[in-house]
């Protein structure tokens, strides 16, 4: 039941006034504690929109405690309490995202090759020191000189609970060996290639920066390869007709507003030549 609808109309707007005039009490201040100084104006505006129309959706539903229940619109009443519940999950969800979407928008904000290369870096150190761990564990669970107090002992060393200790020495099914399973150490093989090879393609873009890039044309359409983004792209001299842009999106091509143009990964550029062939501006 919405009881604070039963009194006085002036609830809402005291509620309202409540949360401009006290901010260090609501959700606000700590959400403008979380983020940068330039996001605080819209960060707050948009809190308020949402928390005034979750109010505003409120006020059409009434009790039949109140009404009386004869001639109560029940379903209409529990359409409204549905409308005001989605009102109240979008508030909520936006409340609960917003600072890691704020945190994402900065990260790309700031965003530059040689950052990340050593975030993938430090990755794939850790990634090679945890492959040669469970190596080393395996080692020893699977010594059959030790006794399995003596193993659990050497456990402590590669910092293992007693919990993940016992987890190792017992596995689930009898097929399997005692330690670290085989697709375990292949699984965490594969995301050390992984890995290595996305440093290679990001030192390769680092390396390409501050170069010329290529373009040439076809048809009136400008096609350029960016390095520095890793990017073929599509300039067209007017806006393709659907037909065209369907065939662009089913071969890997997305319009980029910030870019102006249609691209895509550079493994696409093989197929702009069946594109643009016949293509008439």
């Amino acid at each position: 039941m919405q009881w604070h609808l039963f009194k006085p109309r002036g609830n809402r707007r005291t509620k309202y006034k409540r949360l401009l005039e006290r901010p260090q009490k609501s959700t606000v201040k700590n959400l403008l504690s979380q983020i940068p100084t330039e996001y605080h104006d819209w960060v707050t505006t948009k809190y308020i929109s949402l928390y005034r129309a979750w109010l505003g959706s409120q006020t059409p539903i009434y009790s039949s405690f109140i009404s009386g229940a004869s001639n109560f619109p029940v379903r209409r009443m529990e359409k409204l309490n549905r409308w005001a519940d989605n009102h109240y999950k979008r508030f909520s969800e936006w409340r609960e995202n917003i600072t890691q979407r704020v945190k994402r928008w900065e990260k790309k904000k700031n965003y530059s090759l040689s950052s990340e290369i050593e975030e993938q870096e430090e990755k794939l150190s850790e990634l090679k020191e945890w492959q040669e761990t469970m190596k080393a564990i395996n080692k020893v669970v699977r010594n059959k000189k030790l006794t399995e107090e003596e193993v659990s002992d050497e456990l402590t060393n590669f910092g293992i609970s007693k919990a993940t200790a016992y987890i190792l020495l017992n596995p689930t099914y009898s097929y399997e060996k005692k330690g670290f399973q085989t697709w375990q150490l292949s699984n965490n093989n594969a995301k050390i290639k992984n890995t290595e090879a996305r440093i290679a393609e990001l030192q390769k873009r680092l390396d390409a920066e501050g170069k010329e890039n290529e373009s040439y044309t076809i048809n009136g359409v400008t096609v350029e390869k960016d390095i520095a983004e890793n990017r073929i792209k599509l300039f067209f001299p007017s806006k393709p007709d659907e037909k065209m842009r369907t065939a662009l999106k089913s071969s890997g091509f997305r319009w980029s507003p910030n870019n102006e143009c249609w691209q895509a990964y550079p493994s696409a550029e093989w197929k702009i030549k069946d594109l643009l062939t016949n293509y008439s501006v």
